[in-house]
């Protein structure tokens, strides 16, 4: 699933079509990025963990991790929010 956002200079690629195995590694990366401090992390610095954690999971395909320090705080959080309800909704289990 391609993203764009073009105010903010964002173009990324969602993996379509979600399994276990990239939500598992999704939490995996997530819980190694914050740590023991995962509480006190401030909003920007867990959102850039959540992009991170993406990038890690093999969930965003075109950023890698280490892109996200030099990215604009709003770009990163836009991101995160999208990368959010992509997870949520492979987690949602449809009617029967």
């Amino acid at each position: 699933m391609r993203l764009e956002h073009k105010k903010l200079g964002v173009s990324a690629e969602l993996q379509d079509e979600l399994l276990q195995r990239h939500v598992e590694a999704y939490f995996v990366a997530l819980r190694d990025l914050g740590g023991e401090k995962n509480l006190d992390l401030s909003t920007p610095q867990r959102l850039g963990n959540y992009v991170r954690a993406g990038c890690k999971a093999g969930i965003l395909n075109t950023i890698h991790a280490e892109d996200v320090d030099g990215m604009k705080p709003a770009a990163v959080a836009w991101l995160a929010q999208k990368l959010d309800s992509h997870i949520a909704q492979a987690l949602t289990i449809p009617p029967e």
